[in-house]
């Protein structure tokens, strides 16, 4: 056999049928290791890193279900931990999104960045805030995230749980040091995202909390939301 980076690959290439290819992704987010199992046996390399519509990958789709196990297994027959989807989206960050420690301890392990960053510059840290998953982002700043980093556009952790109304992962951010009045390219604070997403507690909470920083109260004052503010998050 012969021995990859991340670790042993199968010496056979099967191709793989679409249909089975997508059972194979299927048996991996329901987390059926019988099934999982049996289309390593039959396929081996040919399947590791087949990629969905979306460019998501096999070792993207269990770290995001968070099952440990299949991503170990797939990190050992060879699986590239490396790869990015079509959005350029990390398996850190899709482990992250879904608030999967155990896996995200890991990955780390296995060499990955906990800042790397998508596409449009976003960490895993601002998907773990985005989503409240409070806990993980507690991890990841344990692991040396960058509670500031901004992506592209300007945007912060703080920003996304503040655009969500994620009470708890704010005042969270908060409490590690997170600044309230960073301007996104837009010229928005957290605050003012809360407030053009009618995420009223978590704008007082900014308001009651960093009243005294110039920059958040000029934030907050903004009474007229932008147009592409309005609704739902732009994509990542």
């Amino acid at each position: 056999m012969a021995v990859g980076a991340s670790g042993l690959r199968s010496s056979f290439n099967t191709p793989v049928p679409p249909r089975d290819q997508d059972a194979f992704l299927k048996a991996i987010g329901d987390g059926d290791n019988a099934l999982f199992s049996k289309f390593l046996r039959l396929y081996g390399d040919a399947i590791l890193d087949k990629r969905d519509r979306y460019g998501n990958t096999p070792l993207m789709r269990a770290a995001g279900r968070g099952h440990k196990d299949m991503v170990e297994t797939l990190l050992d027959r060879g699986a590239d931990i490396s790869q990015k989807n079509h959005e350029g989206w990390t398996v850190l960050i899709f482990a992250a999104k879904g608030g999967h420690n155990d896996v995200i301890e890991l990955l780390l392990e296995k060499g990955v960045v906990v800042d790397e960053k998508s596409r449009v510059g976003r960490t895993a840290l601002t998907f773990a805030a985005a989503e409240g998953k409070t806990d993980t982002v507690e991890f990841l700043l344990a692991k040396g995230a960058v509670i500031d980093e901004t992506a592209n556009n300007g945007r912060t952790a703080l920003t996304w749980a503040a655009q969500n109304g994620h009470t708890a992962t704010v005042g969270f951010l908060l409490e590690k040091g997170a600044v309230p009045g960073v301007k996104s390219n837009d010229g928005y604070t957290a605050a003012a995202y809360a407030q053009n997403f009618d995420k009223p507690e978590v704008a007082a909470l900014l308001e009651k909390r960093f009243l005294d920083d110039t920059d958040c109260s000029k934030g907050l004052r903004r009474s007229m939301p932008v147009p592409h503010l309005i609704g739902a998050p732009r994509k990542p």
